[in-house]
């Protein structure tokens, strides 16, 4: 819960220059009825300071709801672009298909469960490639598959796209996948701590638990 009503507002890191100026104007607008329009009030009970004043605090209501809409919307369109790309995209189409071929014809691992020794070999292969991209092997199309939903993943962390959107839409791939390979990913994690870090907490955030499947420590 918390995660997503945070997820509904642009992340602090990214977005602190625009939070540092809705604080300013606030802090302005109080200030400004403190000082003035309370005193022009006491003063003189028929005086339209406090209509100008709500005029102002109107307005800024309105440009800061305006913006707030605009990045909202923005999101939207990012994910639904994302989307779109995971089902028409001819290369992302081609090694997903690699991918699952090797899965199924595999006779030691079955769908939705951890990879199996031989394809865990060929995965952590690094001679296992291919220099035609419309032949991928099962190394290239898995690292395919993870770094583009790991890209995925690194936008909804910024803010760039919907995270309820894409929990809704990728929730259930994406813990298939990362069962998939999460032995992969946790011996890839020990060379690299960093690797697929946003894809883990996008998962975890999706997930609203932490380390189903184990991935590794957390960084």
């Amino acid at each position: 819960m918390r995660v997503r009503l945070l997820s509904s507002l642009p992340p602090l890191w990214r977005f602190w220059p625009v939070y540092i100026l809705v604080i300013v104007a606030i802090a302005g607008l109080a200030w400004t009825w403190m000082e003035f329009v309370s005193a022009s009030v006491a003063a003189d009970p028929s005086s339209n300071a406090p209509v100008l004043f709500a005029g102002v605090a109107i307005a800024a209501l309105a440009l800061i709801a305006n913006t707030w809409s605009q990045w909202q919307t923005s999101r939207i369109s990012h994910a639904l672009q994302g989307l779109q790309t995971l089902r028409t995209d001819r290369e992302y189409l081609i090694n997903i298909s690699v991918a699952r071929d090797h899965i199924a014809r595999a006779e030691d691992t079955e769908t939705g469960q951890p990879l199996g020794p031989s394809l865990l070999e060929a995965f952590h292969d690094k001679n296992n490639v291919s220099a035609l991209v419309d032949k991928p092997t099962f190394r290239d199309a898995s690292l395919f598959v993870l770094n583009q939903y790991e890209f995925l993943a690194a936008a909804t962390r910024s803010g760039a796209i919907d995270l309820v959107l894409m929990e809704q839409t990728l929730k259930g791939p994406m813990m298939v996948l990362l069962t998939t390979y999460s032995e992969a990913i946790v011996e890839m994690r020990r060379e690299n701590p960093r690797a697929y870090v946003d894809l883990i907490w996008l998962h975890e955030a999706m997930q609203g638990k932490r380390n189903t499947p184990y991935l590794g420590p957390r960084v």
